[in-house]
């Protein structure tokens, strides 16, 4: 790597956030694969938590996606073709820090949600692959 590109480097489990253009749009890096490094572009925030952070990835992820931080970054965007927020702005928005029990409470919530939000996922691209099979058979036997 060269020297002084460390802070740009990317980890699976870093959250990344557009800071132009369509502001608030959020990503989370996935697994990268072994031997390769990934790095953030200009304009991206990457948000990571430390290991003993007071908040969950969780509470974290849904603060950011919530309607009260879109609207903040909203009111804190500037510039006519394109849009953009500062990192300083991105930050200057409180996100309360539960209880251990209340959070922990949340992230259970939040998985099992996600949960059910992958398995109905699932099961709205099976009957969209029924449907085009059924146009299929319905048009190659007209």
């Amino acid at each position: 790597v060269i020297e002084g590109l460390e802070r740009f480097e990317l980890f699976e489990g870093d959250i990344l956030l557009g800071m132009s253009g369509s502001l608030g749009k959020l990503g989370i890096v996935p697994c990268i694969p072994t031997g390769t490094r990934a790095f953030l572009n200009q304009r991206v925030a990457k948000i990571s938590l430390f290991p003993n952070a007071p908040i969950s990835r969780e509470l974290l992820v849904e603060s950011i996606k919530s309607r009260e931080y879109i609207a903040h970054l909203e009111r804190c965007a500037a510039g006519v073709a394109v849009r953009n927020v500062s990192a300083a702005q991105m930050l200057d928005f409180a996100i309360p820090v539960p209880s251990a029990e209340a959070a922990l409470s949340f992230s259970e919530a939040c998985k099992g949600i996600g949960t059910q939000i992958n398995r109905s996922e699932q099961c709205i691209k099976q009957s969209s692959e029924l449907q085009a099979s059924l146009v299929e058979t319905f048009i190659g036997n007209t």
